[in-house]
């Protein structure tokens, strides 16, 4: 029993030490999530195309204009126009909810604009006139 132990730390050792670890996963997964978009953009009503030259995995807009502050949270793989609105007012209180249309979707680009991520026509978030504040995540 002490002899198989012994020849399958061996074999462990010697497989450990020909691992590349310069291309683990984890490091992989780490450097697609350095990359930060910030900015703001003026509210419309309408769907507002943000362009930032990759489209984001992750993605938090917030719009502090108003007396109801309004945060939308989306990430890769929910479904376009979808995300999670947190929503702070004084006479409503905190309310958090899932979104299913006019909030976020991904912006493939076009011709002209480079890909990002697409605000939709959501009326607490996308207020004609006030600043909208973006952090988006490659």
């Amino acid at each position: 029993m002490k002899k198989i132990f012994v020849i399958l730390l061996g074999v462990l050792m010697i497989g450990l030490m020909g691992y590349n670890w310069q291309s683990s996963p984890v490091q992989t997964a780490e450097a697609q999530v350095t990359s930060l978009a910030t900015g703001t953009v003026t509210g419309t009503a309408a769907n507002i195309n943000v362009s930032l030259g990759f489209t984001p995995r992750y993605v938090i807009v917030s719009n502090p204009s108003t007396t109801t502050v309004v945060k939308v949270e989306w990430s890769k793989g929910m479904a376009a126009a979808s995300c999670t609105k947190f929503l702070d007012s004084a006479t409503a209180g905190s309310i958090i909810s899932k979104i299913t249309v006019s909030c976020i979707s991904e912006y493939a680009g076009s011709t002209t604009t480079a890909p990002g991520f697409r605000i939709g026509t959501d009326s607490d978030l996308n207020i004609s006139g006030d600043t909208l504040h973006y952090r988006a995540w490659r």
